[in-house]
C-alpha cells in the first residue's frame, strides 16, 4: 500500500547502487563530536536562535539533542557526498551554523530522546543545507521500507491509495487476488481508521505503517462506503504492487496507465500491451500523469521495448570517466535480468500511433519516458508542462546496521533534447483540465471530465483515419 503521488519524486535510481560503508578515517583531527561542541559554544555566543514559535531556544535542550547524535554516521554521509555528489559540496565544518539554524527552525529537538532520531534529524538538516533536495538519510528500519517499496513487493493488504481532503485514505485500486480483494474491499472505499484509531488523526505515514506488518498477521480497518462505516479484518501477506492498468477504449485504442516505475512495472507493462494488441488495439494512450518516477532499470527496460534501436538516455557523473550512453537495459543493470531470458527485454519498436498524457506531477522516470518517446517522434505528448527532474540518485550504506543515504550522483539527458531539470517538458499539444476537474482525483475522472484523455483519443482517431 503506497501513496505514489507525492512520496517518490526523488526516486530515479541508478540500479539502486549500494556501497559498503566507507572506511572511517576521521575527517577532523579533533573528532566531529568535539568540533560540534566547540561550534555550539560559538553559535550560542554570537546568535539568538529561536524556535518556530518565535520563543528563545532552550540551549540546554539543544545541547542534549546534539549529544545524542551518532557523528560517525554524519562523517560517513559527508564522505559519500564528497565522493559522488554532482552539486557543490560543502564540508560539515563550514555548514554547522546553518545546520543548527535548520534544526532549530524545523524540528522539535527538545523532545528527541533517541540516538537514531537525533542522527536522522541532524543528517537530514545537513543534506538540506547542502542543497540536494532529493537526498535523504534513512535509519535501518525506514531504509528497509524504502527498498521494499521500490521492489514492487511488500507485506500488506494489496491496495493503492491517495489522501482525500479530510486526510483519509481513498482506495484507488484493489490488487487482483490480494488480501484486500478477498476481504471485500473495493475501489472508492475510504479507510477512516486502523485498529480503531482515526487515520487522519495519526497521519498518513504512521497509518500506513500500522496497515503493513508481518505476513500472516491481521489488521482491522474501518471502511466507509456510501456513507456507512464497517470494520474489515484483513490478513497480511506478500503482495505485488500493480503499477500498470489497461483497458480498451472506443475506436480500437488501447489505454495503458503507468502510476510509477518499480521492479515489477516492466512485466506488467508487457502483459498490458500484449493483451491490448491481441484484443485488436490499433493505437495507444500511455498515461503517466501523476507518475512520480521510480527506478532507472524499469523505465529503460520499457523504453527499449517501445523504441527503435538507439540511444535511450545519456548519464553524466561527477567524474566524466563514468559518463555513458544507455542503449539497452544491459547498460544499466545485468542483475535486473537475472533468471530472465534476454529476449523478454529486446525491443519491439512499436509502430502503432502513440500518445503520452503528462502533467505537472509527471516527474523523473516519468519524464524520461515522455521525453524519449517525444525525441524519437513516435508519440505525441498531450497535457501540461511536467515537473522538471533531470537528475538521478543512488543509495549508499553509511553503517553496517543498514542505515543509508540517497544522493544525487548523475544528470541524465534524453536521447536528443536538452536536460529538463528545473524546466520540465513542454507537451506537443497543451491541454488543461477544467477547474472543476482539476480539483478531483485524476484517477477518478470520467471521460467527460478528462479533457486530456479526450484530446488523446481525438488525435489518435484522426491519425487512424489518415
Amino acid at each position: 500500500m503506497k501513496h505514489k503521488l507525492y512520496r517518490a519524486l526523488s526516486l530515479l535510481l541508478a540500479a539502486l547502487l549500494l556501497s559498503l560503508p566507507l572506511a572511517s578515517c576521521g575527517v577532523f583531527e579533533e573528532g566531529l563530536s568535539a568540533l560540534v561542541t566547540r561550534a555550539t559554544e560559538s553559535y550560542f555566543s554570537t546568535s539568538s536562535p529561536s524556535s518556530t514559535s518565535g520563543e528563545s531556544a532552550d540551549e540546554a535542550a539543544f545541547r542534549a539533542f546534539l549529544d545524542l547524535v551518532n557523528y560517525d554516521k554524519v562523517e560517513e554521509t559527508e564522505k559519500v557526498f564528497r565522493t559522488y555528489y554532482i552539486g557543490e559540496f560543502r564540508e560539515i565544518e563550514v555548514c554547522l551554523p546553518e545546520v543548527f539554524d535548520h534544526i532549530l527552525a524545523n524540528y522539535y529537538y527538545d523532545r528527541v530522546t533517541e540516538t537514531e532520531i537525533a542522527t536522522t534529524v541532524f543528517i537530514n538538516s545537513y543534506l538540506a543545507v547542502l542543497g540536494d533536495r532529493y537526498a535523504y538519510y534513512y535509519d535501518p528500519s525506514s531504509y528497509g521500507d524504502y527498498t521494499e517499496d521500490i521492489s514492487g513487493e511488500y507485506s500488506g493488504i494489496g491496495v493503492s491509495v491517495t489522501l482525500n481532503a479530510e486526510g483519509y485514505a481513498d482506495i484507488l485500486t484493489v490488487f487482483a487476488s490480494s488480501p484486500a480483494e478477498e476481504a471485500g474491499l473495493l475501489p472508492g472505499d475510504l479507510i477512516v481508521a486502523v485498529e480503531g484509531v482515526d487515520f487522519a488523526e495519526i497521519g498518513y505515514q504512521e497509518a500506513i505503517n500500522r496497515v503493513r506488518g508481518e505476513v500472516g498477521t491481521t489488521v482491522t480497518l474501518t471502511i466507509e462506503r456510501d456513507g456507512v462505516r464497517r470494520d474489515y479484518t484483513v490478513t497480511r501477506r506478500k503482495v505485488t504492487e500493480e503499477t500498470v492498468d489497461h483497458k480498451m477504449l472506443d475506436g480500437d485504442i488501447g489505454y495503458i496507465r503507468i502510476t510509477s516505475f518499480d521492479d515489477r512495472t516492466y512485466e506488467q507493462f508487457v502483459e498490458a500491451y500484449e493483451a491490448l494488441a491481441a484484443g485488436g488495439a490499433e493505437a495507444y494512450v500511455f498515461d503517466v500523469r501523476n507518475n512520480p518516477g521510480g527506478t532507472l532499470t524499469s523505465v529503460v527496460a520499457i523504453l527499449e521495448y517501445i523504441l527503435p534501436n538507439g540511444d535511450i538516455v545519456h548519464m553524466n557523473y561527477k567524474d566524466p570517466r563514468y559518463d555513458k550512453t544507455v542503449t539497452t537495459i544491459y547498460d544499466v543493470s545485468r542483475v535486473y535480468m537475472d533468471g530472465v531470458d534476454r529476449v523478454y527485454y529486446e525491443n519491439h519498436a512499436i509502430t502503432a500511433p502513440l500518445t503520452v498524457l503528462a502533467n505537472g506531477n509527471t516527474a523523473s522516470a516519468g519524464e524520461l519516458f515522455t521525453s524519449s518517446l517525444m525525441d524519437y517522434g513516435v508519440a505525441t505528448v498531450i497535457g501540461e508542462v511536467t515537473y522538471g527532474k533531470g537528475v538521478g540518485q543512488s543509495s549508499f550504506y553509511v553503517d553496517n546496521d543498514g542505515s543509508a543515504v540517497t544522493v544525487t550522483i548523475f544528470r541524465y539527458d534524453p536521447p536528443v533534447s536538452p536536460n529538463y531539470d528545473g524546466v520540465g517538458i513542454t507537451p506537443d499539444l497543451a491541454v488543461s483540465l477544467s477547474e472543476e476537474a482539476s480539483r478531483k482525483n485524476i484517477y477518478k475522472l470520467t471521460l467527460d471530465e478528462d479533457a486530456q484523455l479526450r484530446a488523446a483519443i481525438a488525435h489518435l482517431t484522426s491519425a487512424n483515419a489518415q
